[in-house]
């Protein structure tokens, strides 16, 4: 009978749990523990930190694959929002993460941090295409500066691989499709490469008065010629 809020406090990712669930769903019964096991995505690691916990009761209706000796150990790790995030970890991650490489997985292993805010994350670092410090993550929709310090000192950025925008080569819809380019800003660009002919780096459209600092800071890590 377990839950799947419960195996998500048990430290199991999304794929082990979609599979558990269906699979007890389809009719599936658990006879021992190396069945728990054999789960599709459900990490040796994983595995011996709930082994313990496991007990496998035959009954007629159900099969009862877990004793309550884990709500002890795992319910002041993991809490339960109702927002966004419906499984939140405030427990501390061990290892640093880099935010550009991170999947949904590791990204829920911060404190603070759900699926539904892992999703997020990554939907706006495709957007982006990719951070370049830390602080971008506040840009998240519904992330929040509270948040932000719980994982600040556990997080860190390689920024060696992202995806540049050659502001002589887009369209219109290429920049607009990056978060940092507004329709203002795209129609300023546009009309100083049709003046100059060619763009040669930011700071010329700054020099000219075409787009502000503040604008050229923002888009300059995102943007080649």
């Amino acid at each position: 009978n377990v839950t799947e809020i419960e195996l998500y406090k048990l430290g199991l990712s999304q794929k082990p749990v979609k599979t558990w669930l269906n699979y007890r769903n389809k009719g599936g019964r658990f006879y021992d523990k190396d069945d728990v096991k054999k789960i599709y995505g459900l990490p040796d690691s994983v595995f011996k930190k709930i082994e313990p916990y496991i007990t496998i009761v035959n009954l007629d209706n159900h099969n009862n694959i877990y004793n309550n000796n884990w709500k002890e150990k795992f319910n002041s790790n993991w809490i339960e929002n109702k927002s966004q995030q419906p499984y939140c970890n405030d427990s501390k991650t061990t290892t640093a993460i880099e935010i550009n490489n991170a999947d949904t997985a590791q990204f829920s292993t911060l404190p603070g941090i759900g699926y539904g805010y892992a999703r997020l994350i990554i939907k706006y670092r495709e957007r982006l295409g990719g951070f370049v410090k830390k602080e971008q993550l506040l840009e998240v929709y519904g992330f929040t500066n509270e948040t932000y310090l719980k994982i600040v000192n556990l997080v860190y950025v390689d920024a060696t691989n992202i995806r540049k925008i050659n502001l002589n080569k887009a369209e219109y819809k290429d920049l607009y499709k990056h978060p940092y380019f507004s329709k203002d800003l795209i129609n300023r660009i546009l009309e100083y490469r049709k003046i100059q002919g060619k763009i040669n780096n930011i700071d010329e459209m700054v020099k000219n008065k075409m787009i502000t600092q503040e604008e050229a800071d923002k888009i300059k890590p995102y943007s080649e010629f």
